[in-house]
């Protein structure tokens, strides 16, 4: 009989500590299941992020090229007379100017 109780002993330790590893392994599976969702999340976020800074980023570069032409235009002759004529009323020595009466 005490090989009996023994044996049954075993079996339910053995069932006890099988239970034990099986619940372990469930609460790991689940925490590593939710870390990969919140990987995975994160990257598609980050995904998008990436996408929104890339899109400014040649934003910015056209309205770097777009400030390079003007800088460009402004350093020419015509740009100097245009000002000179529009906002300073300047014109040159040999022009005549007729002022229409209303």
């Amino acid at each position: 009989m005490s090989i009996k109780l023994k044996s049954k002993s075993r079996k339910k330790k053995k069932n006890n500590s099988l239970l034990i590893l099986l619940v372990i392994s469930f609460i790991l599976l689940a925490g590593l299941g939710a870390a990969i969702l919140s990987l995975s999340r994160k990257a598609a976020d980050l995904e998008m992020r990436e996408k929104e800074l890339e899109s400014q980023i040649e934003l910015e570069l056209k309205k770097a090229d777009t400030f390079r032409e003007q800088e460009k235009y402004r350093q020419t002759l015509k740009f100097v007379e245009e000002i000179a004529r529009e906002r300073l009323n300047l014109v040159f020595p040999d022009e005549i100017i007729v002022i229409p009466h209303e």
